[in-house]
């Protein structure tokens, strides 16, 4: 559901494949394949699971292009003849499994990009991911959103990046030798997840704003906002716009401003505190939406910019932020949560005078003394 809702959250239609054991013995097992076509197909691609290495794969109306993982893992694709498919159409076949395993998993042929569980444990599961590429690339970076929150990723084809929200949503790059691909290709990889998670979805290859869907109920979902920063910002609004049309929208680092298209659209901006934005920066944040809809895309930020070409040689923009950002790094006591200063922390925090007055808070001076607003 996890991955369902994610695929929709991005605009793409969900579609999954299945695998039917049809027949099985001590060494190998009969397996029909059955995946729903979601879109027009000149050619397709097929990806098989296996919950075990084989030794050989037997299949007839498809052709073997590439193993993976020590054999659990085959790549087919079609025939001259069977290549072109319509969507509402399915691609079906059989073939026989030679080797210990006993079931299969297969991807779906609609271009979306998944994860296949292989295995799990009560401290985690191994899992497979498969991600269509639709354009070319010199580099590229995915997320991984899990269902709950993990202690460790261990990921071999990519580095982890960073993780967020309580490392529910883990972020990956490419290696070196990986990052070039061209449209047609699939980036495919495992990796182990450490945690209480049992299941994951994967982003799409894009550098674009997501809105990811974090849990959802009757009438309504929490959703999650990630929105890189592409140009200096001084305030910035963000657009988001929902499959159906919501009756309130809860948001705690952003204003609303207005509601169109009957609920459908809404334009939040920033907090007092939150609106400078540089380049690489992201903008990031949960919100709830309650009414019919399930899912959400955002697009921006736009708004006012600041300019790093001005008349002056100087630049008083940055130089305004830098001496807001030194003066907050100066604070004492216990520091709110828009803090933007990574390695100050709460301090002094049982700070009394001598007849026990509260002396926390104010700011440390160049001696190291703290000084408070009289």
């Amino acid at each position: 559901m996890l991955l369902e809702l994610l695929l929709m959250s991005l605009g793409v239609a969900v579609v999954t494949g299945d695998v039917r054991v049809v027949n099985s013995w001590n060494d190998g097992f009969e397996g029909y394949i059955t995946a729903p076509v979601g879109k027009d197909h000149a050619n397709w691609t097929l990806t098989l699971i296996f919950d075990k290495p084989l030794w050989q794969l037997e299949i007839w109306e498809a052709d073997i292009v590439g193993t993976e993982l020590n054999n659990r893992v085959w790549h087919i694709k079609n025939k001259d003849y069977n290549g072109a498919k319509k969507q509402g159409e399915s691609v079906t076949m059989n073939f026989v499994a030679r080797g210990p395993a006993k079931w299969a998993s297969v991807s779906s042929l609609s271009g979306n990009p998944e994860v296949k569980v292989m295995g799990a444990w009560d401290g985690g599961f191994e899992g497979y991911i498969i991600v269509p590429v639709s354009k070319s690339h010199t580099s590229w970076t995915l997320g991984l959103i899990f269902d709950q929150q993990l202690r460790n990723l261990e990921i071999w084809d990519a580095d982890v990046v960073r993780s967020e929200m309580n490392k529910r949503v883990w972020y990956i790059k490419n290696k070196d030798h990986n990052g070039v691909k061209q449209p047609g290709e699939r980036i495919t990889m495992n990796f182990v997840a450490r945690g209480n998670a049992k299941s994951a979805a994967v982003t799409s290859i894009s550098d674009d704003p997501n809105a990811f869907v974090l849990a959802s109920w009757h009438n309504g979902f929490e959703g999650y906002i990630n929105a890189p920063v592409t140009k200096n910002h001084k305030e910035w609004t963000l657009a988001l716009t929902f499959d159906k049309p919501i009756d309130r929208l809860e948001i705690w680092d952003a204003d609303v401003v207005r509601s169109e298209q009957n609920g459908k659209v809404w334009y939040i901006k920033n907090k007092a505190h939150n609106g400078v934005k540089q380049p690489g920066d992201h903008i990031k944040m949960n919100f709830l939406a309650w009414g019919g809809a399930k899912s959400a895309t955002v697009t921006g930020p736009t708004g006012a910019t600041t300019s790093l070409n001005t008349a002056s040689v100087y630049d008083y923009d940055e130089v305004l932020r830098k001496s807001i950002l030194f003066y907050e790094s100066q604070r004492s006591g216990k520091l709110p949560s828009t803090n933007r200063i990574s390695w100050r922390g709460n301090s002094a925090l049982g700070d009394r005078g001598k007849n026990r007055e509260d002396l926390t808070g104010g700011w440390y001076d160049d001696m190291g003394c703290r000084c408070r607003p009289q």
